[in-house]
């Protein structure tokens, strides 16, 4: 090969370097934009640092109590031992997967209004989801509900890179469990970690 050739694709290599390098930062900056409660959206890097340093890190002795509970009528998977900004993207994954659920159609029969059983699917701040049964309707699960139910949520956590979900299935017990993004990160952690445990 010429001089200009070998200039030529060492330029052309050399540029494709750098372009793939941008993709990765863009996409990078993409995914962490996507790991972010919708208020902080337009936060800066120094804001976001201080929001993570302000998360409570999740509680996975509280997810271990709720699996001994006489009114834990299933349990599955396990919360990591995680703070700050893990535990911030933790808390949006599990907001995530309790969206897509509620919006699945194989779960909407479950859902009480529909005349199943299901009261309320969310996620705690402990770092769990929760799926609350009316107490009153309890036998009217079968383990294949309980089985299908747990399908669609590790559908949907396999999505978001989650393959341990912890899942609590129990009898409604009266206490409000879906915390949405608002509750949990813009400075109402500490009232609804008194309530909700």
């Amino acid at each position: 090969m010429n001089f200009k050739i070998k200039t030529f694709l060492v330029f052309m290599l050399i540029a494709l370097v750098f372009l793939g390098s941008i993709v990765i930062i863009l996409e990078n900056k993409s995914e962490e934009k996507s790991l972010r409660n919708p208020n902080h959206l337009n936060l800066t890097d120094e804001e976001m640092k201080e929001i993570y340093n302000n998360t409570r890190s999740l509680d996975p002795g509280l997810f271990d109590e709720k699996t001994t509970q006489e009114t834990t009528i299933a349990f599955y998977g396990s919360v990591p031992s995680v703070g700050g900004k893990e535990a911030y993207e933790w808390r949006i994954k599990l907001e995530r997967i309790v969206d897509s659920v509620q919006k699945d159609k194989d779960f909407q029969k479950y859902l009480e209004k529909n005349g199943g059983t299901v009261q309320y699917c969310g996620s705690t701040a402990s770092g769990y989801i929760c799926i609350s049964i009316n107490p009153q309707r309890v036998n009217e699960l079968s383990q294949e509900d309980l089985e299908n139910i747990q399908c669609l949520v590790n559908k949907y956590a396999f999505k978001e890179g989650i393959y341990n979900v912890p899942i609590v299935i129990e009898e409604f017990n009266g206490v409000p469990l879906l915390i949405g993004y608002t509750s949990i990160f813009d400075g109402l952690t500490t009232a609804f970690n008194n309530i909700v445990k």
